[in-house]
C-alpha cells in the first residue's frame, strides 16, 4: 500500500441489526449533531442489478473474480499480493515477479515476460498495441512496454498515477500513450522533485522544481493538467489556465487527484495536518469544502463527493477500519472487525460508492454498492473492486 489512503462504509437504513457484530452504531460529528444508521447482513450472496461490478479475491492459494455476485474466474494465484490484481475491459490482470523476471497475465494467460524485476502501474490498449507501464522496485526508474517490445525507459523516476484512483482507468497511463514521472533533482545542498511529462518515449514537458508541490499530473485531452500545492492553496493548472481549488493554510500536507466525472474535469483530495479538510473542485462549477475535518492520523481513502457531502475512511497499518463518514454521520467502527486489503478495495463511479471488506474474523466479507450491501462467506480476503 503505496499511499495514504482511507477507507469507509455506510448504507441509509434503520431498524435493523447492526452492520458490525457488538457495533452500537451510535453516529456523531465534531459538534455532537448526528443520526443514527444501522444495517443487517444477508446470509447468502445476491445479484445487485445496475452495472457490471467485478470483485477480486485469494481464497486458499487460488485468485477468483466475481462479476455481479456470480464467480467467473477461479485458477491458481501467480502473487498473493493485493496489489498485484485488477480489472480493467472485463478481463482480470495479474502480474508477478519470479526468478528475476516480471510477467503479466490476463484470466491467468501469461501475456507477457521479460528479465528484470517490476510492478505493473500502467495499462492500455490503443491500435491494437497493449502498453503496459513498470516500476522498478523501491522507485528506481521505469520502464514502458509495446506488446513484448521495449519502447521506453529510465534508471530513474517515480511514476505519478496508480490503479488505485478510479478516475485512471490505465492507471499512470492515459490515452495517447502519455504518462508523468517524477525524479530527485539537487538544488544546492538540498534534493528536490523535477516532473518530466511524456507521450510515449517522448519528453513532452518539464516541470522543474520550485512551482510548488504536484499532487497529480496527466495529460488529457491532448492537454497537459496538474493538481500543484503552492504556500497559498491548491491550484489546478490546464495549461497556461489556473484555477484556484482550495485555500489551505502554510504548512499542511496535501493529497489531490484529477479525475473526470461525466465530461467534467474535478479534483478531490484534502489537505492535512492534525486534521484533514476535504475539498471538491470541478471546472465550471463550484468549489465544495466540508464543513468538518478529518480527526483522524491514519490513511484514508477517498474523499469522495456525494449528493449529501462528502465519505471518506480511515484505517490502520494492517488495513483495520477506524473511522468513517459519510452524509454528515461521523462514525468509529471497531478496529480488527473489517479490513481494507489494499486502496483498490474502495472507489467512486458516476454516484455510486464500492467497498470491498475484509473481515478478520469469520470469513464473512462484505461488499457494500451504493446504500446497498452483499455478504461473501470465503476463506481469504478481497483484493480489487471495479465497475464498468
Amino acid at each position: 500500500m503505496k499511499k495514504c489512503f482511507l477507507l469507509l462504509l455506510l448504507a441509509l437504513s434503520c431498524n435493523k441489526a447492526p452492520l458490525f457484530p457488538g457495533w452500537a452504531a451510535n453516529s456523531r460529528m465534531p459538534d455532537g449533531r448526528g443520526r443514527s444508521q444501522n444495517f443487517s447482513l444477508p446470509d447468502t450472496v445476491e445479484t445487485i442489478e445496475g452495472p457490471s461490478v467485478y470483485l477480486t479475491a485469494v481464497c486458499g492459494g487460488e485468485l477468483v473474480m466475481w462479476r455481479n455476485g456470480k464467480e467467473a474466474l477461479r485458477y491458481e494465484a501467480k502473487s498473493p499480493t493485493p496489489e498485484r490484481h485488477r480489472v480493467r475491459g472485463g478481463h482480470l490482470w495479474e502480474d508477478a515477479c519470479e526468478g528475476g523476471k516480471s510477467m503479466l497475465y490476463r484470466d491467468g494467460e501469461p501475456v507477457l515476460r521479460f528479465d528484470g524485476e517490476a510492478s505493473l502501474r500502467g495499462l492500455l490498449e490503443e491500435g491494437g498495441i497493449l502498453y503496459t507501464l513498470w516500476q522498478r522496485p523501491g522507485g528506481n526508474g521505469w520502464r514502458l512496454m509495446a506488446g513484448d517490445k521495449f519502447l521506453a525507459g529510465s534508471p530513474t523516476g517515480v511514476l505519478v498515477g496508480d490503479f488505485d484512483n478510479e478516475g485512471r482507468v490505465g492507471g499512470a497511463l492515459d490515452a495517447g500513450v502519455t504518462f508523468a514521472a517524477g525524479t530527485t533533482v539537487r538544488e544546492g545542498d538540498e534534493a528536490a522533485r523535477e516532473y518530466v511529462v511524456y507521450k510515449g518515449g517522448t519528453v513532452l514537458e518539464r516541470f522543474p522544481p520550485g512551482d510548488g508541490e504536484i499532487l497529480d499530473l496527466r495529460v488529457l485531452d491532448g492537454t497537459v493538467v496538474r493538481c500543484v500545492a503552492r504556500t497559498d492553496g491548491i491550484y489546478l493548472f490546464r495549461g497556461n489556465a489556473a484555477f484556484l481549488v482550495a485555500k489551505s493554510p502554510v504548512g499542511r500536507a496535501h493529497v489531490g487527484r484529477i479525475r473526470v466525472c461525466d465530461g467534467q474535469m474535478e479534483v478531490l483530495g484534502y489537505s492535512k495536518s492534525a486534521s484533514a479538510v476535504p475539498y471538491h473542485y470541478w471546472i465550471g462549477g463550484t468549489q465544495k469544502e466540508d464543513a468538518y475535518s478529518i480527526h483522524s492520523a491514519f490513511p484514508m481513502a477517498g474523499p469522495y463527493s456525494e449528493d449529501d457531502g462528502f465519505t471518506w475512511i480511515s484505517y490502520g497499518n494492517d488495513g483495520a477500519l477506524k473511522e468513517f463518514f459519510r452524509g454528515g454521520s461521523y462514525l468509529r467502527p471497531p478496529g480488527g472487525e473489517y479490513r481494507l486489503s489494499n486502496p483498490s478495495c474502495a472507489m467512486m463511479k458516476d454516484g455510486m460508492l464500492l467497498l470491498a471488506l475484509t473481515s478478520a474474523r469469520d470469513g464473512g466479507h462484505l461488499l457494500l454498492q451504493g446504500h446497498d450491501y452483499i455478504n461473501y462467506r470465503f476463506d481469504g480476503c478481497f483484493t480489487s473492486v471495479w465497475t464498468e
